[in-house]
């Protein structure tokens, strides 16, 4: 049989899913802790974006975060993030990493009426060891903190004269570790996230595995997948990918459908359903918390026979026409009698 360009699987299937994974804070499967804690603020004007998607990740990686801030609660992409302590609550001791989002929270913060307050948090931070970390305008907040003498720095290029003047370094590349900050610029959250986990060292890059994946036959168009998968990371997501095999044993990817955990480690199961009659080719697709892949075509075909819709029989249709007949006997029998009693 010949096989589909697994790139091509890549990128019409692997990387929308990924991508779409990171799109809620909230929506998170259960991970187990790897013991790192995380301090963020949340402010109304934070980017979305940028703070759903690195405490998404970091999430997904089995860090605790924690929520400080001025406000009661913020609301990301529809969900809404409550805070968990107050700044005069926090006591930085108990964290390893601080992380400030971008949009226009740290600038607002900065010059705003807790700006003491706010400063004193990451001085505090900084004097603790804890891994300083900031995406796009985020380093704002570092910067008037006057905590980045000497430190080289990426931000969005408008912080670039500002971030100097406080004797810190632009740096205009995409993501920068420096001493005990790692910055990251606008749209690089994927890459800020995976750095705080190298630098904790929790992050590894090792590809999760299918040990097996089973198939059970409900009936003519319907079966039940089940698939064990292993890896050192927490298996994040398992997609069935679909293939319509044609006469000259060429395939096609049609779609993809994913799997739900049980509850068995690392064992995944659904129930997959076929509207049309043909073959097909199933594979499979597993992907880890830190967004590692495993992706096998062609493991197993299934022939799904004609569907039979039925059709009205001549049983139904004979129970029409007597009904009809009834009816017009009732109405002329109607007719009759009014005409009788006048």
């Amino acid at each position: 049989m010949k096989k589909t360009s697994k790139k091509i699987l890549l990128v019409f299937i692997v990387l929308p899913l990924f991508f779409l994974s990171l799109s809620s804070v909230n929506e998170v499967i259960s991970i187990p802790s790897n013991g790192i804690n995380v301090l963020t603020i949340i402010h109304p004007e934070v980017d979305e974006n940028q703070f759903s998607g690195v405490v998404s990740l970091l999430l997904s990686y089995g860090c605790t975060v924690t929520y400080t801030g001025f406000v009661s609660s913020i609301t990301v992409h529809t969900k809404t993030i409550s805070r968990d302590l107050l700044v005069s609550e926090v006591d930085v001791n108990d964290y390893d990493v601080f992380f400030m989002a971008g949009g226009w929270a740290a600038s607002r913060i900065s010059e705003g009426p807790n700006s003491a307050e706010a400063f004193t948090l990451v001085q505090q931070a900084v004097n603790a060891s804890v891994l300083m970390t900031s995406i796009c305008g985020g380093a704002h907040l570092f910067a008037a903190a006057n905590i980045i003498n000497g430190i080289r720095i990426t931000a969005y290029d408008g912080l670039e004269a500002y971030i100097e003047s406080m004797g810190g370094i632009y740096d205009s590349s995409t993501l920068v570790h420096s001493g005990n900050f790692v910055t990251a610029q606008h749209h690089y959250h994927i890459s800020l996230a995976e750095k705080i986990a190298d630098v904790l060292g929790i992050y590894e890059q090792t590809s999760p595995t299918c040990i097996s994946m089973n198939v059970v036959k409900l009936n003519d168009t319907c079966f039940n997948i089940t698939v064990e998968t292993a890896d050192e990371s927490p298996v994040k997501n398992v997609l069935i990918p679909i293939y319509e095999i044609y006469e000259d044993n060429s395939t096609s990817y049609l779609y993809s459908e994913e799997l739900d955990e049980t509850s068995t480690d690392y064992t995944f199961s659904g129930v997959i359903s076929f509207s049309q009659a043909g073959n097909y080719s199933l594979g499979v697709y597993v992907i880890d918390c830190y967004g590692n892949l495993y992706l096998e075509t062609d493991i197993t075909e299934l022939n799904i026979p004609e569907i039979i819709t039925e059709t009205p029989t001549n049983t139904t249709n004979s129970t029409i026409l007597i009904s009809l007949i009834c009816l017009v006997c009732l109405v002329g029998t109607t007719i009759v009698r009014r005409r009788i009693l006048d």
